[in-house]
């Protein structure tokens, strides 16, 4: 049971004290006069900007992450600098007896992954305890349930329907745009080949195709330029197929290193994962990781998976880097003072403290970074972020 605030107990004493009355009646009324005019004085806090990002809603549809509502559940919104009742919640009480408490606008660094898959022929291999597309599809959905503060895409290649320009089995399907709780439309593409297909049996690899598909999605949801936090993890079996480029000198590999480097050029990273041993020692996949920015530092530089167990460990460290990135909380404007502010997440105040807690980062107080149990309660289970400012 949290302890209950100063401001709280005196709120509590304001209302309980009666005055002496000729009658019962007299004494209930002055009661309930007095409960409800200093309820109105201790619960009311002021809203300097509820609003959300307009193209950052709920469902993540763009922008570099969306600004978490300041408003409280009790559905009292209203415009910015507008008044409102908290309906009761003892975590809207204001930080001192008599006084209001300001909501500081800010925004988290919501992170956006589309997942690319190899879905061809070799992918059918068996790895564990299934093919390795199996595996990776399990592993897939238990990354969507586990990061809640990650808005995750996700297409395969070749697309099962195959209706491609350049050859059977030569182009990528359908990307799901990275969003909220996304899990639905990427199970349909999931289960795409589930009843067989064109392109569900094809040997190639057209990863150049479905680089350039992850591009232009993120291309349609973010206007150019836009520093975002936007990644690409490219899961495969081996080297690409199917050149796109219209040099026909160029080769496969060459025009995948063409899309890696356009990715990265609108600020998109690319994570290279090999899947089984038909990745082993690929100077292709080497090149795509040295472009795409994620490396592994040593070779081979790729993200090399020859077991369920390696690909699970490769994969969760690099998406847990990533939503990482939402543990930092930038500030729309400094609040008046930086050594009166509270954290909350879910109503529950986070320590100020740089190794379990939050710091503001030194920026002049318009950035605050959160530290250890508590960044990963943020990426994985909590729901509302308020900031919130006040006197002493």
């Amino acid at each position: 049971m949290w302890e209950r605030r100063a401001s709280e107990r005196a709120c509590a004493r304001s209302t309980l004290t009666p005055t002496r009355r000729g009658s019962a009646f007299g004494t209930v009324l002055t009661l309930a006069t007095a409960t409800l005019g200093a309820l109105g004085a201790c619960r009311q806090t002021v809203v300097l900007d509820p609003s959300d990002r307009a193209s950052g809603d709920a469902t993540g549809t763009g922008g570099a992450g969306p600004v978490i509502d300041a408003r409280n559940d009790s559905g009292g919104g209203g415009g910015a600098g507008s008044s409102h009742f908290d309906g009761g919640r003892v975590d809207g009480i204001g930080i001192c007896f008599g006084g209001q408490i300001q909501f500081v606008p800010n925004m988290l660094r919501v992170p956006d992954i589309i997942l690319s898959v190899d879905r061809s022929a070799s992918m059918q291999s068996w790895f564990g305890s299934g093919s390795r597309l199996d595996v990776i599809h399990q592993q897939v959905r238990a990354l969507i349930s586990k990061y809640k503060r990650v808005r995750f895409g996700y297409e395969e290649f070749p697309a099962a329907v195959s209706m491609c320009s350049n050859g059977q089995g030569c182009c990528a399907g359908d990307v799901a745009q990275p969003i909220t709780d996304n899990l639905k439309a990427i199970d349909r593409i999931i289960s795409g080949c589930d009843n067989g297909g064109p392109g569900c049996d094809q040997p190639q690899r057209p990863v150049a195709d479905a680089l350039a598909k992850c591009n232009s999605t993120y291309a349609a949801l973010f206007s150019a330029g836009d520093p975002g936090h936007r990644y690409v993890l490219l899961l495969t079996s081996g080297d690409p197929t199917c050149g796109t480029g219209p040099d026909s000198t160029s080769s496969s590999c060459d025009d995948a290193q063409t899309q890696v480097t356009k990715l990265s050029r609108a600020n998109i990273n690319t994570g290279v994962f090999g899947i089984g041993d038909g990745a082993v020692g690929s100077a292709c996949l080497d090149q795509l990781a040295t472009y795409g920015g994620i490396d592994t530092g040593s070779t081979p530089l790729y993200h090399l998976a020859r077991t369920p167990t390696e690909l699970s460990g490769a994969l969760e460290a690099v998406v847990e880097t990533i939503a990482e990135e939402a543990c930092k909380i930038d500030l729309r404007s400094a609040p008046p003072d930086p050594n009166v502010v509270e954290l909350r997440f879910d109503g529950m105040r986070v320590p100020q403290d740089g190794v379990d807690g939050w710091t503001f980062d030194q920026d002049g107080s318009l950035t605050l970074t959160v530290h250890g149990s508590y960044c990963h309660a943020l990426i994985q289970n909590t729901q509302q972020v308020t900031l919130v400012t006040g006197c002493r």
